[in-house]
């Protein structure tokens, strides 16, 4: 069974595209906004999400705390043309991301760094890849 990925950003033409380049080899879903993708993280079983920062009703900083408290064991990667440096170095501070990736990006290096992290995250034991809450 393939292991999923959730992609959200409001911007329909973006989530097409990375749903395009992770679908031969991962389930993808797509979620608009934060909500929906709340709403998705309730019924699926993700390894991995990516999500953009800037959305309306909720940040992908903001969705990332709430989804490192209910399902810590989710990758979790920050896409984004625009962030504020503190909203940054909070993400990494705080363990809300794993990783940073700065619009336009680069298809390869993209594709390279999720399968890098799912594969880093079939090495480490359950135990050390769940924070404790």
């Amino acid at each position: 069974m393939k292991e999923q990925i959730l992609i959200i950003d409001d911007e329909m033409p973006i989530r097409r595209l990375l749903e395009k380049m992770f679908c031969t080899d991962y389930e993808v879903l797509t979620a608009a906004d934060a909500f929906e993708a709340l709403e998705l993280l309730k019924k699926n079983n993700f390894s991995l999400i990516i999500s953009d920062q800037r959305m309306p009703g909720m940040t992908g900083v903001e969705l990332f705390e709430k989804t490192r408290l209910m399902y810590p064991q989710i990758t979790r990667i920050l896409l984004s043309g625009y962030i504020e440096k503190s909203d940054l170095q909070y993400a990494f501070e705080n363990e809300l991301i794993h990783q940073f990736v700065s619009k336009p990006w680069s298809v390869k290096e993209l594709k390279t760094m999720v399968a890098e992290e799912l594969e880093l995250k079939k090495k480490v034991p359950i135990e050390e890849n769940v924070t404790a809450i």
